[in-house]
């Protein structure tokens, strides 16, 4: 039930993302060209399905985390930075259609802020999911025969 009420809502703010991303960053060129305009509509749309999606593992995959009693620092950073790599790419889009990101400076600013964190995000998640495979490789190698999972 919990995956059709994710799905529902990540449908739903994907489609109500267009509009409400332009009237928060109006373009300042104008509207794209016809033929480009579907690009930019499908892109501003998987773009708000990842913030939506971003927004449904913050609640979701917090109550996860404590339930599994796996909350450390690396699991919170891998958590935030999960976040924020669905999240970022909405408003990241926004800023440079409005025109945010058309001055040197605010080129700067948007690569600073969205670049450089997203890379930094995904060097924690990579940290995190190494070490998560090292500790379940090890847990396994230390199980007795009978408890291993069979390859396949």
């Amino acid at each position: 039930m919990a995956r059709y009420v994710v799905a529902a809502l990540v449908l739903l703010w994907a489609a109500a993302s267009i509009p409400i991303g332009l009237a928060i960053w109006p373009p300042a060129a104008g509207s794209p060209p016809g033929r480009v305009l579907p690009v930019f509509m499908l892109v501003g749309a998987v773009e708000g399905a990842a913030f939506a999606l971003g927004i449904v593992f913050l609640v979701l995959g917090g109550r996860l985390l404590r339930a599994v009693g796996r909350w450390t620092r690396l699991s919170t950073a891998a958590y935030v930075g999960i976040a924020w790599l669905l999240v970022s790419w909405w408003p990241h889009d926004g800023l440079h259609r409005s025109g945010f990101g058309q001055t040197f400076a605010g080129l700067a600013a948007v690569d600073v802020a969205f670049h450089t964190t997203l890379i930094v995000a995904t060097g924690v998640v990579t940290v995190f999911y190494v070490r998560t495979l090292r500790s379940f490789s090890a847990s396994v190698a230390e199980a007795p025969p009978a408890v291993r999972p069979q390859a396949t």
